[in-house]
């Protein structure tokens, strides 16, 4: 990766970080106002030429090794990935595989493919990234990302064409620990074993090869053995005996996939031989985004959390590069110096500014502030200013892995021998 390239990423990431110095519910409630970074044409198509390289080098099924976090379809919803890296941290200090979809519905689709392909491109083993049946041109113009990018970026064809082809070269599944296989929907009757997904070639621009349609498209079924056509329109029900010959066969135990909403984020079935990942809010906020955590290939816990109110484009402040082929935006100094002024009704042309509101304490790293009229004041200038002058580090740290009473809303899955 070109040391230019690499710093954008880096420092493109490294504001991702310092948004999440806010809790997110104050981004969907509207208390603070969620400000993000307007990537140029130039730095995305440098991106995708990156992560587009690296999906060439890899398998059609990827090997992967855990500890490692499962996030399931995000659908362009920013404050669900954002909640997720807020407890579970970036790479390289945490390895994350996504199910696919992580695009369309959501308002936030570009925002969302640039933070995970920034990742990619940064610390590709850490980062496994499956295709979903959304990660084509044809959803993508359905479905509202190619809309997206028309609205941030005019009618120019360029950045979509980019986008389908990297789309075509990411891998259809990941095997954990060689034991457990990930896709983005599940089987078809044409998948006999992990070898026929293994040797569908890419790239794959469209839904005519049939046994790639299967591995995306298709959901399981309680109520049946083997296959039936989906509802869909594209792919198929399988039942447990089709999923426990597949398994068998493949010398594999588990199938984990997202494609589907389920009501908790997290579904086991089939007497733990499958499990489905959801991680984005619906919109009537009833149902439970969630993540998988998997430990080992035989420990997984699961962590659910609140389903957070989809927020609108219209309620982002977009902050537009200043620099055309590297990440840099405006100086934050001038929008602290105007947010203060304005809390405290404090007239531009006054002697009284923020600096000498604000003093520093370089011996402690503490923030000590002078007295101001009323003790209400000093409160809101302490709170406005802890939030805008976060600093911003990388060597961010594995957090501790969720434990306590999130887990106890789901058990620990008993892994089935798959007989």
């Amino acid at each position: 990766m070109e040391p230019n390239c690499q710093r954008s990423a880096s420092d493109f990431l490294k504001y991702i970080y310092s948004i999440l110095k806010a809790d997110i519910s104050e981004y969907s409630d509207h208390r603070v106002r969620l400000k993000l970074p307007l990537l140029t044409p130039t730095m995305i198509l440098t991106m995708l030429e990156e992560v587009t390289t690296i999906f060439m080098s890899e398998e059609t099924v990827v090997k992967v090794s855990s500890p490692l976090v499962i996030v399931g379809d995000l659908h362009g919803t920013i404050l669900d990935f954002l909640k997720i890296l807020s407890i579970f941290s970036f790479p390289p200090n945490r390895k994350y595989l996504f199910l696919g979809d992580l695009v369309n519905k959501g308002e936030f689709s570009t925002e969302i493919i640039a933070i995970v392909f920034a990742m990619k491109s940064l610390y590709p083993e850490s980062v496994i990234i499956v295709r979903g049946n959304h990660e084509f041109a044809s959803q993508c113009e359905q479905c509202g990302f190619y809309e997206e990018l028309t609205h941030l970026y005019g009618d120019d064809t360029t950045l979509p064409a980019a986008f389908s082809r990297a789309f075509s070269y990411i891998p259809l599944g990941a095997i954990i620990d060689n034991s457990v296989l990930c896709v983005h929907g599940g089987i078809g009757p044409s998948i006999t074993d992990i070898s026929t997904i293994k040797s569908i070639p890419r790239p794959i621009t469209n839904f005519k090869s049939g046994l790639a349609t299967e591995i995306m498209w298709s959901d399981p079924s309680e109520s049946l053995p083997l296959f039936l056509p989906s509802n869909r329109g594209l792919g198929y029900l399988f039942g447990h005996k089709a999923l426990s010959e597949f398994l068998k066969k493949s010398h594999l135990s588990m199938l984990i996939r997202g494609h589907q909403t389920v009501e908790e984020g997290i579904k086991q079935q089939f007497g733990g031989q499958l499990v489905t990942v959801f991680s984005s809010s619906q919109p009537s906020c009833k149902g439970k985004p969630g993540v998988l955590i998997m430990e080992s290939k035989d420990s997984f816990h699961p962590y659910i959390f609140d389903a957070i109110p989809n927020i609108k484009r219209c309620d982002v402040a977009l902050l537009k590069c200043s620099c055309d082929a590297s990440f840099s935006l405006p100086h934050a100094s001038s929008q602290r110096r105007f947010s203060v002024s304005r809390l405290l009704n404090i007239d531009r042309r006054t002697s009284i500014t923020p600096h000498s509101i604000l003093t520093q304490d370089s011996s402690r790293n503490n923030q000590t502030f002078t007295e101001i009229n009323t003790t209400q004041r000093e409160n809101k200038i302490k709170h406005l200013v802890r939030r805008n002058t976060s600093v911003v580090t990388m060597n961010i740290g594995v957090p501790t892995p969720p434990t306590g009473n999130n887990l106890a809303q789901f058990p620990t899955f008993v892994k089935q021998p798959s007989c």
